[in-house]
């Protein structure tokens, strides 16, 4: 980082949400987003193991979504974040994730 560069900061926490990836994925997952500043991880659950694999680690490319406080964003509706690969859509999923291992995962910069 440079000194004229601003740290990266965390705009959203989204879990548990719906992934579709159309360029990593064709098939929605459940899944747990982070968005800051810059980029997007996105995060699902591999189904026989339980480990935690990321499926998606990019800039942003377009709008970046505005930051929002609290916890977790279980957000009202479809959030769609464009990257150079293409278009990732993040819908909030019903439940809680309680079992999953993606709720253990810690943002990839300060909030």
């Amino acid at each position: 980082m440079t000194t004229t560069e601003t740290p990266e900061r965390l705009h959203r926490d989204m879990f548990p949400i719906e992934a579709y990836v159309p360029h990593a994925n064709p098939r929605p997952q459940t899944a747990r987003a982070f968005i800051t500043d810059r980029r997007i991880q996105v995060y699902v659950e591999d189904q026989a193991t339980h480990a935690s694999q990321l499926l998606v680690d990019e800039p942003i490319t377009g709008d970046v979504p505005e930051p929002l406080r609290g916890q977790h964003d279980r957000g009202r509706g479809q959030l769609t974040v464009q990257t150079p690969s293409g278009l990732v859509y993040l819908t909030p999923a019903t439940g809680c994730g309680c079992g999953s291992s993606l709720r253990y995962l810690a943002p990839p910069v300060e909030r």
